[in-house]
Parts: structure tokens; C-alpha cells; sequence
């Protein structure tokens, strides 16, 4: 764990000190993630999962964690966290989505669509359950854990994009209102993105208070209230690849 933390600091520094600072915080870098297609979805589980279809999407970049309360504090100074999860290091919670919208702006990225969510955890495996392949997420992520509350972020191996916390911990926002019969719609059709006002929101990843390792899958949709502020649902941001951070 120590060396995957100072793998991302010591890329951080370099980075400043290159190209000058990066509007993200250094303890949390971005991580490129190349464009191409995926299978999206899953068959055998929920009806708004399927079909499975393929989906493309463009070369980005995510936050490598999920956003700290002490990064998150940083934008909102009188934001309170949950009592259960209030390490620094613990995700950011009780947020709402415009609050996770206006943060990921200030970092100068957006929320990720779910397209790119999906993408960003499956890490280039194909058809798996999970951000790691198909094994039972025990020890591979922070789950089971509804009277502890969330983990430190960065406590579990990454998946092969370099992502951490992919599955478990907390639910992530995405820019997309939830539609569960997206899959189902002609190839091309854009995602709810930006949604109507009003319409609920999709969130990915599941969360430390489940006891059933299903709910952690990378296929996985859950939808909630733009308004919920959830002690199990926080943010990681995306942004666009631009010429000097696509190499």
C-alpha cells in the first residue's frame, strides 16, 4: 500500500514541477485512461443491466480515489462528513450532485459519465464481475461494513487501469440521470447527460454497508435523488484528455 501511495506522490511532484501544479490535489493524481470499447452491462442480473452491448468510449482521465473529506473540505468549509467515516482519508460523503458536480469543476475536471465509470473499473478485463476478475471480493475491497462505516480510501490493490476503490467503499455520482431501459436503445443513443431536471441520478460502485458482494459488481446501477445525501455516497471526478496530458 505505502508504494502505491508513493508511486502517486512522486508522479504528482514530477508532474508540477514539469508542467507546473495540477489543479488536483497531489495525494489523489489523475490517472489516464485509454480510450476504446467495452462490453457494458451484465446478463443474469438486474433488467436494467442488459443487454450486455458494446460501448465506446473516448481516452480520459479519473482521480485515482475516490474524493478525501480532507479535499473535499478544502472546496466546502463548512461541509460535515459522517460521524462513522470522518477520517481525513475516509471518502467525502453526504454530498449531493450538484455539490459533487461544482466540486469536480473547481478541480477542473466533471463527473464521469456511467459509460466511463464501467469502463474505468472493468480496467480492460473482459465480462468479469468485479475491478479485479471474478474472485470473491474478500480482501479486495471495503464491504460488510454497515455499523464501521467507509474505509480510508487507497486501502485496497488497484485495478489494472492503477484505479483504486472501484467496488465498495462508497457509491460515486455520475453526469448521467438514471434510465433503465438505456441498453435497450438503438446504438448511439446519448446517455441522460446532462439529465432533466428532476430526473434521478446513476451512481456506481456499491458501498461499504452491503453484505451481499453482488452489489460491488461493475455493472452494477443504482439510482438515487440528486438532492440524497447519503453517508454511503461520494465523488470521483473526470476530465477530458487534453494534448499535454494525453503524452
Amino acid at each position: 500500500m505505502i508504494g502505491w501511495l508513493l508511486v502517486g506522490l512522486l508522479g504528482a511532484a514530477s508532474a508540477a514541477l514539469e508542467g507546473g501544479a495540477d489543479p488536483a490535489p497531489p495525494q489523489n493524481p489523475w490517472v489516464a485512461i485509454p480510450g476504446g470499447t467495452f462490453q457494458m452491462g451484465a446478463e443474469g442480473w438486474r433488467p436494467e443491466e442488459r443487454p450486455v452491448h458494446e460501448a465506446q468510449v473516448a481516452g480520459f482521465e479519473l482521480l485515482r480515489t475516490e474524493v478525501t473529506n480532507t479535499q473535499f473540505r478544502l472546496f466546502q468549509a463548512d461541509y460535515m462528513t459522517e460521524p462513522k467515516s470522518a477520517c481525513d482519508d475516509c471518502p467525502a460523503v453526504r454530498i449531493t450532485w450538484e455539490e459533487a458536480a461544482a466540486y469536480c469543476r473547481s478541480v477542473g475536471g466533471r463527473l464521469p459519465t456511467e459509460a466511463e465509470w464501467e469502463y474505468a473499473a472493468r480496467g480492460g478485463l473482459v465480462r468479469r464481475m468485479y475491478p479485479w476478475g471474478d474472485e470473491n471480493p474478500h480482501d479486495r475491497a471495503c464491504w460488510g461494513r454497515k455499523d464501521q462505516g467507509a474505509c480510508r480510501v487507497g486501502n485496497y490493490p488497484p485495478n489494472p487501469f492503477g484505479l483504486l476503490d472501484m467496488a465498495g467503499n462508497v457509491w460515486e455520482w455520475t453526469a448521467d440521470g438514471f434510465d433503465a431501459g438505456a441498453y435497450s436503445r438503438p446504438p448511439g443513443s446519448p446517455p441522460l447527460s446532462p439529465p432533466p431536471a428532476g430526473l434521478t441520478r446513476v451512481i456506481r460502485g456499491g458501498a461499504y454497508l452491503y453484505e451481499k458482494p453482488e452489489s460491488l459488481r461493475c455493472a452494477r446501477r443504482g439510482r438515487v435523488d440528486p438532492r440524497e445525501r447519503s453517508a454511503a455516497l461520494g465523488v470521483r471526478c473526470a476530465r477530458d484528455l487534453t494534448p499535454a496530458t494525453a503524452g
